[in-house]
């Protein structure tokens, strides 16, 4: 992020949160009058306990002493993005030296929070001075979702002359029929480029040599 300060954290204890009794309560609602997004996860999980996930996420401080009433023991989630705050997950041993490998050929990293996980990782929180930019467009890329990218790899892998029952295991469908019927435009165009590689073969044989 481009101004990467320490990251200040709220006090733990507020007057909207004063008649939640529970550490995790008072705390969710401290992040939310802190500006952070704040939704329930699941008890000492981190499955979202709301139907939508992380964008049911809000910093009104009314709307999390809800969902703390309800389940007082819900353990805490925070949206970064909307909260703009960057998180870095840093699993096991592997992940450490990586991030210390990163930091030294970068001269460090700015002073900020680091937590330990419960399986040994690390969380390494900043935050920065303006609205999260996706990091699609702060690498210039144009628009692309998930789906782009799968279409993109099947095109790939039909051109490259893969067949089609290993096209359709890559995908993950459940029969081959599924891949050719979402692709038959791709296969039909190989179709033809094959049949017009093989007529250019046989008319300039000496070409193949």
């Amino acid at each position: 992020m481009r101004d990467r300060r320490r990251l200040a954290l709220p006090p733990a204890a507020n007057a909207a949160g004063a008649a939640l009794s529970p550490l995790l309560a008072v705390a969710a609602v401290a992040y939310a009058e802190h500006g952070w997004h704040v939704l329930p996860l699941r008890a000492r999980a981190k499955v979202p306990a709301t139907p939508h996930g992380f964008k049911d996420a809000t910093a009104s401080s009314e709307r999390v002493i809800e969902w703390w009433r309800l389940s007082a023991n819900s353990n805490i989630g925070i949206a970064t993005g909307p909260s703009g705050l960057l998180a870095i997950d840093l699993d096991g041993e592997e992940g450490r030296d990586a991030w210390a490998d990163l930091a030294a050929r970068n001269r460090g990293h700015a002073p900020t929070r680091i937590y330990e996980t419960g399986t040994g990782g690390l969380h390494i929180w900043f935050s920065g001075d303006g609205p999260s930019i996706p990091a699609r467009e702060g690498a210039g890329l144009p628009p692309l979702r998930w789906h782009d990218l799968r279409h993109l790899a099947a095109s790939a892998m039909i051109a490259s002359g893969m067949e089609l029952r290993d096209v359709s295991y890559v995908l993950g469908h459940a029969t081959t029929a599924t891949t050719e019927r979402t692709y038959k435009h791709q296969f039909d165009r190989q179709t033809q480029h094959g049949r017009i590689r093989d007529g250019l073969a046989a008319a300039f044989p000496e070409a193949r040599s």
